[in-house]
């Protein structure tokens, strides 16, 4: 007996989402940076707490810096690979 699964109505929940962080630089910025900074941030509060050295003000620096770095990545990003991919693929066009 096979099991039926059928597809979800909706395949695609944060098209729009994606659409727009892929289309902008500012897109790019505001994704790398969150993705970026939620799990380093967890990670060096984490291990900073582990030693028993995390304080308020190491915490807010660790996280003003996991934001910033991922800002960074998202521009690096932007101008190293999506922007020549899409001059690719407009010449391709």
């Amino acid at each position: 007996m096979l099991l039926r699964i059928d597809p979800p109505a909706r395949t695609k929940p944060s098209s729009r989402l994606m659409k727009w962080a892929s289309s902008s630089l500012l897109g790019h910025v505001v994704l790398c940076g969150t993705a970026w900074a939620g799990p380093m941030a967890l990670l060096g509060m984490g291990l900073n707490y582990y030693d028993g050295t995390l304080t308020v003000g190491w915490a807010l620096q660790i996280t003003l810096g996991c934001i910033l770095g991922g800002m960074v990545l998202g521009v690096v990003l932007w101008f190293t690979l999506t922007v020549p991919l899409a001059k690719s693929r407009e010449r391709r066009r």
